[in-house]
């Protein structure tokens, strides 16, 4: 009942604010005019703590910049956050996290000039109201023990050819900071206990798969190579775990994956697995282990969309699936200028605009 009452109050909370301002909520008959229509605002980024205890939304006026808000059900406090977006409640609903970007005017002056636009992040404690912010950031987690918050800072240059950056990992409890070079992905183990990530560092010199013990920061290799890792995998236990080993053979478009898995992380000793399509008779001839993800179609419902990954454990923790394509060489590059005139045949069943946005979704 008391979640009925919430999810209602909710329903009105967005209602309410998305009139615009100074016209009455119940029926009238004022004509709207052009003047009327940029004191309308939407609302987005909306989310709730998984006890429904605090939610958060954000105002977007029409054409205008957005204004976070994160609001508890339970009491009368309410923060709001100038150009917010993409809030995430831990676990235990103690803290908050949401990315701050620029004034629209300036993200588009700085997008014309072909300059990064930066975003930061931003770690609320919604107790006390204190703020731990990241600039140049690019992503954040949780640990699912709300003990551990991670945040990735974005790459800046965009002429370097590897993807790793620095990893700041903050101690919720202790408020102690821990902060990891060239990391390219990281996922937490389910229980919170453990932190994978990979490194993709400048030459590949030190690129590997890192297991980090969060409760002794014991910090282990599980295994390094001159070589790209990508797509970790933790199973349900958050025990074993999968990562793709791979190398970009000249003239050919698909990495040479191989598979390693890890299972027993959580003993003294683990046991290394690895799968070389090469070795296997039984495999594909011209085909490779693909690291290649299906990105999902934004204007599929939340609630309808089927995750797809590239790489992930069965129940029983007895297989692995993996994505695989088919190789292929890569073309040779013309040395002749190339023209920059789209083309689209008025029989195509999509417009020149629409494969152009779809052309990577197609390709995976």
């Amino acid at each position: 009942m008391k979640l009925k009452k919430k999810c209602l109050f909710i329903l009105l909370v967005i209602f309410i604010l998305t009139l615009p301002d100074g016209l009455p909520a119940q029926k009238g008959k004022k004509l709207l005019s052009l003047d009327d229509y940029p004191r309308w605002k939407h609302i987005v980024s909306p989310a709730i703590s998984s006890e429904g205890s605090w939610i958060s939304y954000a105002h977007r006026p029409n054409g205008g910049d957005d204004t976070l808000y994160i609001k508890s059900l339970t009491t009368d406090k309410i923060f709001d956050i100038a150009y917010g977006s993409r809030p995430t409640f831990s676990e235990d609903a103690r803290w908050v996290a949401y990315m701050i970007g620029l004034p629209k005017k300036e993200a588009e002056k700085l997008k014309k000039e072909k300059k990064p636009v930066p975003t930061k992040a931003e770690l609320l404690n919604l107790s006390t109201g204190e703020k731990y912010t990241v600039e140049n950031a690019s992503s954040f987690r949780f640990s699912k023990d709300s003990k551990f918050f991670a945040i990735k800072k974005a790459k800046l240059d965009k002429k370097a050819k590897h993807s790793g950056t620095d990893l700041i990992i903050r101690n919720l409890e202790t408020g102690l900071v821990q902060n990891r070079g060239n990391v390219s992905d990281f996922k937490f183990n389910k229980p919170g206990t453990m932190l994978a990530y990979t490194i993709d560092a400048a030459e590949k010199k030190g690129n590997g798969i890192y297991l980090l013990e969060l409760g002794s920061s014991v910090l282990k290799s599980l295994d390094t190579a001159e070589a790209d890792y990508s797509r970790i995998a933790w199973d349900k236990e958050g025990t074993a775990l999968a990562v793709l080993k791979g190398k970009k053979m000249k003239e050919f478009t698909q990495k040479d994956n191989t598979l390693l898995a890890f299972v027993g992380l959580n003993k003294e000793h683990h046991t290394k697995i690895e799968y070389d399509p090469a070795d296997d008779p039984n495999f594909p001839e011209n085909v490779v282990i693909s690291e290649r993800v299906i990105p999902e179609r934004r204007r599929r419902r939340r609630a309808e969309r089927i995750e797809r990954k590239s790489l992930f454990w069965s129940e029983d923790n007895s297989r692995i699936f993996c994505g695989i394509k088919e190789q292929e060489k890569e073309l040779e590059k013309s040395k002749e200028p190339v023209a920059n005139v789209d083309v689209w045949h008025w029989k195509d069943e999509r417009i020149q605009s629409v494969q152009m946005s779809r052309a990577d979704y197609d390709s995976n």
